[in-house]
């Protein structure tokens, strides 16, 4: 079931990213060939307007074929300036697509951050030291977005554990012992606009110091890309309870996807050969000389992106 959600997970995510590309391309008067979803035999095949629309056998990636993009398409001298910026545009904008899809799941998921507290008059909570404005984040493990979340794994029989952050974005844990399946004598704030847009700010400056982290790492070999891969879709299979309710798996679906695709944008970013961010580095190059990219430049820059690529790979 998790690889299920794996696989309609990332083709939500390339299909956002891939759609960045074909709209951008369409937007600087590229030639579009052929937009496809996924690898390998084609499933589907349908031509509109001179463009191929496919479906193919493996759904694990997708790309747009970009006529101007060929390395045999020939560009004149003068245009060379703006050819690069157009093509460095297209680039950027399926990166930049992944993060407006984030954005955009932060902002009407609900509660990103958790529930914020109002008012408490809970000794357990008082006697912790849990302020006024810290969130609750999570019970016994899982991610709260509801009120009525609590209920599902509140638990009567035995000690909970909460997960707390305060404004700080520092989280610590407290032991509550629940007589009812809800928080007692504990008000949260309600959710408006201005609410939801400020935890999406807050979420996203957490992911960018999260990431920048992250890169840090790759970069000074304290990780790796193959350490950093895995199926995030896994933490759903906690949440495949009878308890569990459809609204609360979809919750937990859509904020995992947010984080994926967050994680598509930064590190596609990165100078790695199949990346987005390497063929702007190519881009650039001409950007700033005003001339193509003879063979001799052209092999050289992937030879060192392969070098840089197969060292993040360690």
């Amino acid at each position: 079931m998790t690889m299920l959600l794996y696989i309609i997970g990332i083709m939500i995510i390339i299909f956002v990213h891939e759609i960045g590309h074909y709209m951008a391309a369409k937007m600087v008067g590229f030639t579009i060939e052929e937009f496809s979803m996924g690898f390998g035999s084609k499933l589907i095949s349908k031509k509109y307007k001179d463009k191929i629309f496919s479906l193919r056998m493996i759904p694990l990636g997708g790309y747009v074929t970009i006529n101007e993009f060929n390395t045999d398409y020939v560009i004149p001298r003068e245009q060379v300036r703006m050819f690069s910026l157009k093509k460095i545009a297209v680039c950027l904008a399926g990166p930049l697509f992944n993060f407006l899809l984030a954005i955009f799941i932060f902002l009407f998921t609900g509660n990103i951050m958790g529930l914020q507290i109002d008012h408490m008059t809970n000794q357990q909570f008082i006697s912790q030291n849990v302020n006024i404005g810290d969130y609750l984040r999570s019970i016994n493990g899982q991610r709260i977005f509801k009120q009525k979340d609590m209920q599902l794994f509140l638990k009567t029989d035995d000690i909970n554990i909460l997960t707390i952050e305060n404004t700080k974005s520092e989280r610590y844990y407290i032991l509550y012992q629940a007589d009812t399946n809800k928080l007692n004598n504990v008000e949260f704030k309600k959710q408006t606009v201005f609410t939801r847009i400020d935890s999406t700010m807050q979420i996203t400056k957490i992911m960018i110091k999260t990431f920048v982290e992250a890169y840090a790492d790759l970069f000074n070999g304290k990780s790796s890309i193959v350490q950093e891969a895995e199926n995030p879709y896994k933490y759903l299979k906690d949440t495949r309870s009878s308890k569990s309710s459809f609204g609360y798996t979809f919750n937990k679906f859509m904020l995992i996807t947010a984080v994926f695709s967050w994680s598509v944008f930064m590190f596609n970013l990165l100078p790695i050969v199949i990346f987005d961010g390497f063929k702007v580095i190519m881009n650039f190059f001409s950007l700033l000389t005003g001339k193509s990219l003879g063979e001799k430049w052209f092999y050289f820059l992937n030879a060192i992106g392969i070098i840089v690529t197969l060292l993040l790979f360690l």
